[in-house]
Parts: structure tokens; sequence; C-alpha cells
């Protein structure tokens, strides 16, 4: 994948498209694809259209992303309960 596809070089400005705050890039543009890949899967989708968020808005992405992976683990491994 072409690296010149995602997101700010380290060390230029990015407006966070969460919460809008304007931040300096602390990682690389090959950091970043990493940390996607590790996170999300396959780095294929990564492109030009994907948006830029801030370390904390990350953190809340990711947290949720946890929450409902493990939702859906234990629906796939017990199945849904059955409604009263």
């Amino acid at each position: 994948m072409d690296d010149q596809q995602v997101g700010p070089e380290k060390g230029e400005t990015y407006t966070c498209a969460m919460c809008d705050r304007t931040y300096i890039a602390g990682w690389t543009k090959e950091e970043c694809l990493a940390e996607a890949d590790a996170v999300f899967g396959d780095g294929e989708c990564w492109d030009e259209g994907s948006d830029v968020v801030c370390d904390d808005c990350y953190q809340i992405l990711t947290t949720q992303l946890r929450d409902e992976r493990e939702v859906l683990i234990d629906l796939a491994q017990h199945g849904v309960p059955e409604l009263d």
C-alpha cells in the first residue's frame, strides 16, 4: 500500500474527525497503518477517505470496538438469549 494515502506526516498538523481539535501528528504514517492493521484488520481499506482521529478519540473508538467484539463473541459462542 502507498503510505502517502493515509494521514499527515509526523510533525504535521491535523484536525481530529471526531472532536474537531487541531493536533500535531506524533506517529509516522507507517506506525499509524501498522496500528490500524493490528486493531481493525486488513489495511487495504485505509485510503485518502479514511478519517484521522486524535489519541483520546481513538481510545474511545477502540474501547467501543473491544466491547462490541466481546458481545459478538459471546453471542456466537452461547447463542442469543431467549426473551421471556
